[in-house]
């Protein structure tokens, strides 16, 4: 026997419950009682608004039993909510072998009609450098599913930073295929306003792997103008934010925000974790981020034009990003109370910090993928020998004529295009110093001029201005300090790299020459923790301390690399990340990659 006959049998009345029924006493339900919009229900009934009391008495004893569409007060979406419109989990396929991380749609103010998207480099392998995915999602009060997959194609990277670019392509197949639009999703500009000192609260917001998709974690700067550690070859990384966070794997490009009268401010992108236990989080800061992301836009937009009907040279210089500054030498930054036993000297010097310059670097042997210290070295036919800003000055002869004693500076003087400011940097890590990253990301240049060289890739060069350098010099009794300007513009001045036929280069001396991009790896490999490290690369030892972030790897075979991606082997990551650009590998002998990195290694 059925009781259908004593219901109302109506196919649209699943759809009323849905969206009007009102079953539920509690007040953290979606529709219950006590969020009925009573002004529209008296509205519907044709009953005075003014006694709510009266409407709720009404309702009970009348309204729930007739089919009103009834209108709920639900609670505003809040800042964290409504930040997910701005968010993507990353990847460089829809594989679950792909590596995974999060990223953020960002704002040029000069090209305020393209959409892009950042995240990190390492997310990309050797299947794919040409484009990647972002899965996105809108959360509101709608109760329908707002999520949206898009590809971006790649229009720049910067493997030292790990910062990717991506621009929306609505030509690329995937986006045409399924008519991917992104008009609903807002891009975010980074704020460079903002002060940030030690102690400030501030939180991450992304996925957690295959664990969670939409986290918030929360933390303080510990060091709002982190420069690296005491450890040589630490001293070079781009300008970060150190973080008491310990976070997880997957949150590769995780937004670093801070909350300013209830808004999500864009300040940092998390890259890597270190510490002992990898308890710590390290996140490119804001200037540093904005400053490498519009130079991979501005450079595109370059060579795209000047590059069009040259694929190759298009590739090449699409990996420059940031054309990063250096000194050609290896170094580390001074700690008197931690004197290295091979240069105890320093014990006699009464200065606390400056950076220690213990080598100098004359060339790069291509086969061995090492640097070149020594003269002897230079007359190998696989050594390419690289004139380096600082050996043609009196600061290197001071190195020769104290039999190779170090050199420590003290100070450099320039114009700081980051924080647009002429200002006398301390260089080291005591009271009132400045990392190195002044130089190798403020030092911008002041001009350009076209090259006219045929079969050369680089077509534009830079001009810069002079940087007024101090330094302590051993002379066998004491330390002297000296200055000296250091820097041109004449013919000198550009070094003309003649590698083969499709590998042809003319640089300033003080930018980090191009052909050596492709033995170059993130800011994160030398982020080491303690003198035992540095003393492994030494050859004491082949386990790096990398600390770049990836999900769900076994560190063992990382190198303990951690990189903050998700969802990826241990052997993928060597495979397709390390090696995505013919970076340095952990599948070379330990003899080679130890001398790649620390004893003989690359130096930045």
């Amino acid at each position: 026997m059925s009781f259908s006959k004593y219901f109302i049998q109506d196919p649209t009345l699943n759809e009323y419950l849905v969206l009007y029924g009102n079953f539920s006493i509690f007040r953290n339900t979606r529709k219950n009682i006590y969020n009925i919009n009573w002004i529209h229900y008296a509205s519907i009934t044709g009953l005075p608004a003014d006694n709510q009391n009266f409407l709720e008495e009404h309702y009970l004893r009348n309204g729930q039993f007739n089919r009103l569409l009834i209108q709920y007060i639900q609670d505003p979406i809040n800042t964290f909510e409504k930040f997910f419109k701005s968010l993507a989990i990353c990847s460089g396929n829809q594989n679950s072998t792909s590596s995974k991380g999060v990223g953020f749609l960002y704002k040029n103010l000069n090209r305020p009609e393209d959409i892009y998207l950042v995240t990190n480099n390492h997310l990309l392998n050797n299947d794919n450098l040409e484009s990647f995915f972002g899965i996105f999602e809108m959360i509101d009060n709608s109760n329908e599913t707002i999520s949206t997959t898009a590809e971006f194609r790649v229009i720049g990277r910067d493997i030292y930073t790990d910062v990717l670019v991506g621009i929306f392509d609505s030509n690329l197949f995937y986006n045409k295929t399924f008519e991917v639009d992104l008009s609903g999703y807002e891009p975010i500009q980074i704020n460079m306003d903002v002060h940030l000192k030690e102690n400030l609260e501030v939180c991450i917001i992304g996925s957690i792997g295959a664990i969670d998709n939409r986290t918030i974690i929360n933390g303080k700067l510990m060091d709002a103008q982190y420069n690296g550690s005491f450890i040589a070859n630490s001293y070079s990384i781009p300008e970060c934010l150190f973080i008491d966070i310990n976070t997880d794997k997957g949150l590769s490009g995780a937004p670093v925000l801070i909350q300013i009268s209830n808004q999500f401010n864009l300040i940092g992108m998390v890259c890597a974790r270190i510490g002992t236990n990898n308890n710590y989080t390290v996140a490119l800061n804001n200037f540093t981020l904005n400053t490498v992301i519009n130079s991979i836009i501005n450079n595109y937009e370059e060579i795209k034009i000047s590059y069009a009907d040259d694929l190759l040279a298009y590739s090449i210089l699409r990996d420059k990003g940031l054309t990063k500054k250096w000194l050609g030498v290896y170094a580390y930054y001074n700690n008197p109370i931690n004197v290295r036993s091979k240069n105890g000297s320093l014990i006699n010097l009464k200065y606390n910090g400056g950076l220690v310059i213990t080598k100098f670097i004359l060339g790069f042997d291509y086969v061995e993928k090492k640097f070149i210290y020594e003269t002897e070295a230079l007359i190998k036919s696989s050594v390419i020998p690289i004139n380096g800003p600082l050996l043609e000055t009196k600061l290197y002869s001071r190195y020769i004529e104290s039999n190779k004693n170090p050199i420590v500076i003290k100070s450099m003087t320039f114009y700081d295009a980051i924080r647009c400011q002429y200002y006398k940097f301390n260089i080291g890590k005591y009271s009132n110093q400045s990392g190195f990253f002044r130089y190798n990301y403020g030092f911008l240049p002041l001009g350009n001029f076209n090259i006219y060289l045929v079969d050369y890739i680089t077509k534009l060069a830079y001009t810069y201005g002079k940087i007024l350098i101090e330094y302590y010099y051993f002379n066998a009794n004491i330390w002297v300090l000296e200055s000296e300007y250091i820097g041109g513009n004449d013919e000198s001045w550009y070094n003309r790299y003649d590698l083969n036929n499709l590998s042809k280069f003319l640089q300033h001396k003080f930018e980090y020459p191009i052909f050596l991009l492709s033995y170059t790896k993130s800011f994160a490999n030398t982020l080491f923790t303690n003198l035992g490290e540095e003393n492994m690369m030494n050859g004491n030892g082949n386990t790096l301390s990398a600390n770049l972030l990836s999900a769900e790897q076994s560190s063992a075979n990382l190198l303990s690399a951690n990189l903050l991606s998700a969802e990826q082997s241990s052997a993928n990551l060597l495979s397709a990340n390390l090696l995505s650009a013919n970076l340095l590998s952990a599948e070379q002998s330990s003899a080679n990659l130890l001398n790649s990195r620390e004893k003989d290694g690359i130096i930045f």
